[in-house]
């Protein structure tokens, strides 16, 4: 028995997109709001990065940064 799967049945549509500027804690409001561990990060309108949970984590918690000063750009994964 062969099982046949394609990308397009796997993938969520639901990506939730933050501007580059946004500040961490608006990213982590937006993450839990609409229940996601990673956004896209935007910057004019084009993806140029991602930010997941663990970024938030090791990248501004655990460097004690503030997570109302520290902006998306700032601790995003790129590229």
């Amino acid at each position: 028995m062969t099982i046949v799967a394609r990308v397009r049945d796997a993938m969520d549509t639901n990506v939730v997109m933050v501007d580059a500027s946004a500040k961490v804690i608006d990213v982590l409001n937006a993450m839990l709001e609409k229940k996601v561990w990673s956004v896209v990060v935007e910057k004019e309108g084009l993806p140029v990065g991602v930010i997941t949970e663990r970024d938030i984590l090791r990248r501004c918690i655990a460097k004690k940064l503030l997570t109302d000063v520290c902006t998306a750009e700032e601790i995003m994964s790129s590229p």
